[in-house]
């Protein structure tokens, strides 16, 4: 399950957010984004925010503790 605390939920928002707003000025032919296709921004986008809760602490505390096996 994805459990992330609100300032990594934030960041993931806004970079989606000029994610969007960059393929629409290319779609609008305003500005042309080096020709990368949506879906590889957006699993780049991915790649980040998963980064950025894995070093987050506030994420790491609201994990679920596992129990370990002995």
């Amino acid at each position: 399950m994805l459990t992330m605390c609100r300032k990594c939920t934030m960041a993931g928002a806004v970079l989606l957010l000029l994610l969007g707003a960059i393929f629409l000025s290319v779609d609008l032919g305003v500005w042309n984004f080096f020709g990368i296709n949506w879906w590889t921004a957006l699993f780049l986008v991915i790649g980040v925010v998963f980064l950025l809760k894995e070093q987050c602490d506030s994420c790491c505390d609201l994990r679920p503790k596992t129990k370990k096996k002995k």
